[in-house]
């Protein structure tokens, strides 16, 4: 019965709705709330911080392996594939191939933004860098020792760790860039 009640009240008053325009005190209240409105800003010191606690969880995945290790632990066995630099685990050369296009694709589209967000790109390339040194950390200890599981699972842990740091700096680039046309058009 409220429905039927409301329904009825917008017929009976219908030419009412329709002839009422917002005043120009309303449409300037509204222009300045939007001018007003703070633009979401990119907060780097979290993406740092990611970046830190990935370097430091890799380091402590370093000295694991280096613990059992030194306690001669048996490797573990593994197909082994051959590169020009060391042997590596079929694990890792199927990582690399399934992580490496989305990764070079992402820092292209990171580099797109390097004019407005200089600061931003930079320090996201020099975390990147030290993903990859961690990287080549790990993939010494596992040229230098017996094939370890934690080694390995570090290494691949590197490629989605690149990964989500990437989708994520992107998604917030974007958003704070749509954000910014958004209040440009108005």
């Amino acid at each position: 019965m409220g429905k039927d009640n409301l329904k009825q009240f917008i017929q009976k008053n219908r030419n009412d709705f329709d002839q009422k325009i917002p005043s120009l005190e309303a449409w300037e209240e509204i222009s300045s709330s939007l001018r007003n409105k703070k633009l979401k800003s990119f907060d780097i010191s979290t993406w740092l911080l990611r970046a830190v606690a990935v370097i430091v969880i890799s380091a402590g995945s370093i000295g694991v392996y280096k613990l059992i290790s030194e306690n001669n632990t048996p490797a573990i066995n593994q197909v082994i594939v051959s590169t020009e630099e060391t042997v590596l685990p079929q694990e890792i050369i199927k990582a690399n191939e399934a992580y490496s296009s989305r990764i070079n694709n992402k820092r292209v589209l990171l580099a797109s933004y390097e004019r407005q967000y200089p600061k931003v790109t930079s320090a996201i390339n020099t975390e990147l860098q030290n993903l990859d040194d961690t990287f080549n950390e790990l993939k010494k200890e596992l040229k230098e020792g017996p094939i370890s599981e934690e080694v390995i699972q570090a290494m691949i842990e590197t490629y989605q760790i690149k990964v989500e740091i990437l989708e994520e700096v992107l998604f917030e680039l974007n958003e704070n860039q749509k954000e910014q046309k958004h209040i440009s058009w108005n």
